[in-house]
Parts: C-alpha cells; sequence; structure tokens
C-alpha cells in the first residue's frame, strides 16, 4: 500500500463499549473481524469507529527510511546470514522435490495395487455368481434311505 493511516486514541468508555458489544460489527454478515491479522483488524476498528462520527480517515504519504552505512561488522554478518539462508534454502528445495517424488510414487504404487485388488474383487464376484447360479440349478438325487437330507 502506498499510504499509512494515522491511529485513532479511544475514549475509555469507547472502548468499554467495545468490549460489552464483543467488537465492532461491519455490514457483511459472514465477516468477522476477529479472522484479520491484528495490525489489519485495529486499522479496521479504527476506520470504522472514525466512520460512525463522520470523520474521514487522515491519510499521510508513506514514510521511508533513509539507508544508512553498514558497518564492516554489519556487512559481514549480512553476509553470513545471507549465505546460511541461501545454503538452507537451497536444502530446503532439494528437501521438498525428495518429498514430492516419494509421495508421487507412493501414489502410483497405491494406484497399481487398488487396480490389481479391483481385478481380484471383479473375478472373485464372477466366481461368486457361477456358484451361485450352480446352487440355484442344482437338483439334489440323494438316496433318502441313508438318513441325509439336503433341502
Amino acid at each position: 500500500m502506498g499510504v499509512l493511516f494515522l491511529g485513532v486514541k479511544q475514549s475509555s468508555e469507547e472502548c468499554h463499549d467495545n468490549q460489552q458489544n464483543g467488537g465492532l460489527q461491519t455490514s457483511d454478515d459472514d465477516f468477522e473481524i476477529g479472522d484479520l491479522p491484528v495490525k489489519l483488524e485495529l486499522r479496521y476498528a479504527i476506520e470504522a469507529k472514525r466512520a460512525e462520527k463522520g470523520l474521514d480517515m487522515p491519510v499521510i504519504e508513506e514514510i521511508t527510511k533513509l539507508p544508512r552505512e553498514l558497518t564492516i561488522e554489519e556487512e559481514e554478518r549480512r553476509r553470513v546470514r545471507r549465505e546460511r539462508n541461501k545454503v538452507a534454502a537451497s536444502r530446503c528445495r532439494v528437501k521438498r522435490k525428495h518429498h514430492v517424488r516419494k509421495l508421487l510414487k507412493e501414489s502410483d504404487d497405491l494406484v497399481r495395487a487398488n487396480g490389481s485388488l479391483e481385478a481380484i474383487i471383479d473375478k472373485l464376484q464372477e466366481e461368486k455368481h457361477k456358484l451361485e447360479g450352480a446352487i440355484r440349478n442344482h437338483h439334489c438325487h440323494l438316496n433318502h434311505g441313508n438318513g441325509i437330507v439336503i433341502m
């Protein structure tokens, strides 16, 4: 953002009212001010309070810091820190690539295993249907003299 907003002090009564009301409400019913980061939440709260009172939000130009000369020690510390960060970032990228490859391999293995299990299920269901058909078509011709009765 190219502008900064000035903060506005609230009176103790306003703070007490906000605490009793559970914070500020906005016109959007799904929006909760507590979901925002703290600085943004504070800015919106200030803007809402000023809007309630009919005041505009004062705008100032962004204040830029003037660069200062770094000492030799600060430059060296900065260089060392950047070098360590560069090495750590490289290690992180390699580790992430390895992890992605591992996940892709696991995914492929699981897809293949799932396919073979589905093929086994199909074979077993086919065999089950054949056996059920054989049982339905079977007419028992046992000799009833030996005491065995099959229904």
